[in-house]
């Protein structure tokens, strides 16, 4: 009987997993600590599968997190059975931790669960930006939390997020090699802020309308909203990213101009809606993760009617790109059109 009840306690231990942060919420987890955390997940459930995919500058390659409910675990799988495809990307600026924490224990708990739908298959990089996590202080003097934490360049002192068009590091070669494989319907890319201080603890930057394929714009337009109302509903009044003011914040805040060297520009390139949260730094560190974890878990929630949309409206998105003749280049902010939204 001892032994029975000893084996039943070690089988408890070790489905009680959990990161750095839930241990300290003033603490993000150490690269070894992270890439332990999802081989657990995935030898734990089978409907998890972790890759290792192409090189980083740091001389690692990176990861990718699959889960499927039924064991869609290739992109051609997903292609054959109609699944939607959603990738989250985190740590391409491992100083603005908190996607990391927040995307693994949603995994966790996603997997413990059985909670996503049938319809979709997640992807996760655990970690996009591996030489500048290993690369781990004290960097950004500003920002409320975490004690340590990665530093803003690559191996190579590269800004991933300036790279994704232009692809002179690994990290970014790689990276798209795992985007064009997949080819995700929605992708998110998580990030913290700096620079104005304000109430909003979240806010967000969308792939701009007129840069999607008109297929694409009323969805667009539709998960968005839908991602502004449910994170009101959990208690984070979301507002657009604070590029800048026109002098006096009452005078309007500019939108950001994301270009294709960003993650969500180069995600228009491909037909895919994307997002980039962006938490306030100087908020503290627990309350940007759990922003962090709500938007996530918003995210990667669609409805059966959205998921439905999605598909539809990529599919016309193709279908419209092939008849197309003329492609515009370049993009200005029309400042003489504008919306009003509350801001605190």
């Amino acid at each position: 009987m001892k032994k029975v009840l000893f084996l039943l306690f070690c089988t408890h231990l070790a489905l009680a997993q959990v990161t750095a942060f839930e241990k300290d919420s003033n603490t993000t987890c150490t690269y070894p600590e992270l890439i332990a955390f999802y081989q657990t997940l995935a030898t734990q459930h089978p409907s998890a599968k972790l890759y290792t995919e192409g090189p980083t500058d740091s001389g690692r390659k990176l990861h990718l997190l699959v889960i499927s409910e039924d064991k869609t675990f290739t992109p051609e799988e997903a292609r054959k059975r109609g699944k939607t495809v959603i990738l989250v990307n985190n740590g391409i600026h491992p100083g603005e931790p908190e996607g990391m924490d927040a995307a693994a224990m949603l995994a966790r708990d996603i997997l413990r669960a059985k909670s996503l739908p049938k319809d979709l298959v997640l992807c996760i990089i655990p970690v996009y930006n591996i030489g500048g996590m290993l690369n781990r202080g004290v960097s950004r003097v500003n920002q409320n939390g975490p004690k340590e934490y990665g530093f803003r360049g690559n191996a190579l002192n590269y800004d991933l997020n300036r790279d994704f068009i232009k692809a002179d590091s690994k990290n970014s070669r790689s990276f798209q090699a795992i985007f064009q494989k997949w080819k995700p319907d929605i992708f998110m890319d998580t990030h913290t802020s700096n620079g104005a201080d304000y109430q909003h603890i979240m806010t967000l930057i969308d792939t701009q309308n007129d840069k999607l394929q008109p297929a694409l714009q009323n969805l667009g337009k539709s998960y968005t909203a839908s991602l502004y109302t449910r994170m009101k509903t959990s208690g984070y009044d979301m507002v657009p990213y604070v590029n800048g003011f026109r002098g006096a914040p009452e005078n309007g805040i500019v939108s950001f101009l994301e270009t294709p060297r960003y993650s969500t520009g180069y995600a228009a390139l491909h037909h895919t809606v994307g997002y980039m949260p962006e938490t306030h730094m100087w908020k503290p560190y627990p309350q940007r993760v759990r922003s962090t974890y709500a938007l996530l878990k918003h995210f990667i929630s669609p409805s059966p009617e959205q998921i439905a949309e999605i598909r539809a409206a990529r599919k016309a998105a193709f279908a419209e790109v092939k008849a197309q003749k003329t492609f515009p280049l370049t993009w200005k902010v029309d400042t003489t059109r504008h919306d009003n939204i509350p801001f605190l």
